[in-house]
């Protein structure tokens, strides 16, 4: 009893350093977490404070949007921070639900989770995947507290409901849980599961003109996605060097291991197994025949699986506090002292993909770099005393936030669609224009040549940073004529 005391007391310690430790980082890193997304769910959930409607955007995961907003009133290092809450909290939830298992190893839970090489650097960012992640492993949590007071089943599959509503494509794991549900006969809490479905179709109806459907208007259609398809071992590939070496291969261990000996002990429908094994092999599988098959707007990302990180330590954890069982209490800690090595070792072998992972998170990207140092502050600056003062159009979110405009407010910023659709209202005569080679020609068709041929456009300087050119242009003379 004492050492499981010593041991939740410095579990939690841990925990508490570690979130210290990150959230110093995420206060002195100028960090964002690349570009896109990470930068437009800062956006979505920073303009819903002063726009309500925000908080009902299916793109921006409104679940999400509503706890982040508050953090975005301290920049994107607040929302840097909300995202370390969210990982160190959903770390320390997993070892607390290994210690429900009684897996006696629960307590290197931390080491794998920060020892592996992305989960941690993802947490520098506005992504939605770490709270997702924390949502799933705290209604996972309330289903197996529901063993014991049958209340938890209510609350579990409450907070479930509101997954998809973080990560969309969590949607394929609803099904799973209703049949959990099902399985353990708690019905009418088994039902809960559409309520988060239910309370959005209502009250975001509000905002989209009474359509209660208007969850239903997805950006993730079903049919061939823009980003084209890959591997089948594409998702398999990527988890090895997200992972770590040891830690995938320890994954993999595990779940062949319990599929064949819970299969002899006619176990495969145990808790542990239906909550950890179920929903993180079913996550995986599903993005891996989207992106095979090219289907759903799948890009093949490789940080959708952040959300199912926690099941996937549990797993490893399960594994090895069977080996500790197996061999002995001295061969278990000769087993942890093992794991420490072969950690190391991973790390080493995958320094490279650890080096890219933590710069990328760790500060700007050179091309962001290149930009804010160049663009920014050594020629708009200069050129534009009252920069402030003139509308900017542009498609790249890291320069709205430089400029410290919010590119979801039609008065600070417009994009390229309405210059090639030419809404003039949208588009005042002091506006400035900048062009990359890599979002505009992709998402508008509108490439250099045609981007110069443009007779109301005047260009007056060009930039060229790493592989991607920028083109800053002004309205000419003849813009009065056409915007007439």
């Amino acid at each position: 009893m004492i050492l499981q005391f010593i041991q939740a007391k410095a579990l939690l310690l841990f925990h508490l350093i570690g979130f210290i430790f990150l959230a110093f980082l995420a206060i002195h890193t100028p960090s964002v977490g690349g570009d896109g997304d990470t930068i437009m769910h800062y956006f979505w959930a920073n303009y819903a404070l002063s726009e309500p409607a925000a908080f009902f955007n299916n793109w921006a995961k409104p679940f999400f949007t509503l706890f982040a907003a508050p953090s975005t009133l301290f920049g994107f290092t607040g929302i840097k921070i909300f995202n370390i809450f969210c990982g160190v909290s959903a770390s320390y939830l997993a070892s607390i639900l290994a210690r429900d298992f009684q897996w006696k190893l629960y307590w290197l839970m931390p080491l794998i989770a920060f020892g592996g090489v992305s989960f941690a650097p993802y947490l520098f960012s506005g992504l939605t995947e770490p709270f997702a992640a924390l949502v799933l492993i705290l209604g996972i949590r309330l289903l197996q507290l529901g063993q014991e007071k049958n209340s938890y089943f209510y609350w579990g599959f409450l907070l479930l409901s509101f997954l998809p509503y973080c990560r969309s494509e969590a949607l394929v794991l609803l099904p799973l849980f209703a049949l959990i549900g099902l399985y353990q006969k708690v019905y009418k809490a088994t039902a809960l599961l559409l309520f988060g479905t239910i309370f959005y179709s209502l009250s975001g109806s509000f905002f989209n003109d009474g359509n209660i459907f208007w969850l239903f208007d997805s950006p993730y259609k079903s049919g061939a996605s823009i980003y084209g398809k890959g591997s089948w071992l594409h998702y398999f590939s990527r988890l090895k060097v997200m992972l770590g070496l040891i830690n995938y291969y320890l994954l993999l261990l595990s779940i062949g291991f319990s599929l064949i000996f819970y299969s002899y002990q006619r176990k495969l429908f145990s808790t542990s197994l239906l909550l950890i094994f179920a929903p993180a092999v079913l996550f995986f599988t599903a993005h891996t025949v989207v992106w095979a098959l090219g289907i759903f707007a799948s890009a093949g990302l490789e940080r959708v699986l952040i959300l199912t990180f926690p099941l996937y330590w549990l797993i490893i954890i399960h594994f090895l506090s069977f080996l500790s069982e197996y061999f002995g209490e001295f061969k278990k800690f000769f087993g942890v002292f093992l794991l420490l090595v072969l950690s190391l070792l991973s790390y080493k072998i995958h320094r490279l993909p650890n080096s890219i992972f933590y710069w990328d998170n760790a500060t700007l990207l050179r091309p962001q770099q290149k930009f804010e140092k160049e663009v920014i502050c050594r020629y708009l600056n200069s050129r534009y005393p009252n920069l402030a003062e003139r509308k900017v159009i542009s498609d790249l979110p890291f320069v709205a936030l430089s400029l410290n405009i919010n590119p979801l407010d039609p008065k600070q910023v417009s994009n390229w669609e309405r210059v090639t659709k030419e809404l003039w209202s949208d588009i005042p005569a002091n506006s400035i224009f900048i062009w990359d080679s890599k979002t505009i020609p992709f998402y508008f068709q509108l490439d250099k040549e045609q981007v110069l041929d443009i007779p109301w456009l005047g260009l007056v300087k060009q930039f060229n940073f790493e592989d991607t050119e920028y083109l800053i242009f002004e309205t000419n003379e003849k813009f009065r004529e056409y915007s007439k």
